[in-house]
């Protein structure tokens, strides 16, 4: 089966998964939001493994250590604050705006919404198409 193939089986599938059946689906613009940005990718990594909400902040210390390749101690202010306001400002509304996040502003916690497990398998199938490996394992530094 070729790529495109493969994405779009998993992005729609045949709709027979019971386990899909009370998610959110994705537009494929929606799908594009996602995959083209790389602290998105990071973000939803992170919040894959997150069984409770995680504050902004934490989020985007977690986005920057994938994104600058360093662990927490190497990260200058300049580079967490960088990504903090991106989140803040840009990605989060997006992921908001398609229901992969919610993000609650008065409590600080930033968690899965109710198409982030449709959100996370497209991004896991576009990463095993392009080159067989788990590249959004970066995030787990």
């Amino acid at each position: 089966m070729s790529v495109v193939g493969t994405v779009v089986d998993s992005l729609f599938g045949s709709g027979t998964d019971a386990d899909h059946t009370l998610e959110t689906p994705l537009e494929i613009d929606d799908v594009s939001l996602i995959v083209d940005n790389e602290r998105r990718r990071l973000a939803l990594h992170a919040l894959e493994r997150a069984d409770e909400p995680i504050p902004l902040r934490n989020l985007a210390e977690i986005v920057a250590m994938g994104q600058f390749e360093k662990p927490p101690a190497q990260l200058t202010s300049d580079e967490r604050k960088a990504v903090y306001v991106a989140l803040y400002q840009t990605h989060l509304p997006r992921l908001e705006d398609i229901d992969v996040v919610t993000y609650d502003r008065m409590a600080d916690g930033v968690e899965k919404g109710a198409a982030f497990a449709h959100a996370h398998r497209i991004l896991e199938a576009v990463y095993d198409e392009v080159d067989g490996t788990k590249q959004i394992d970066r995030g787990e530094r």
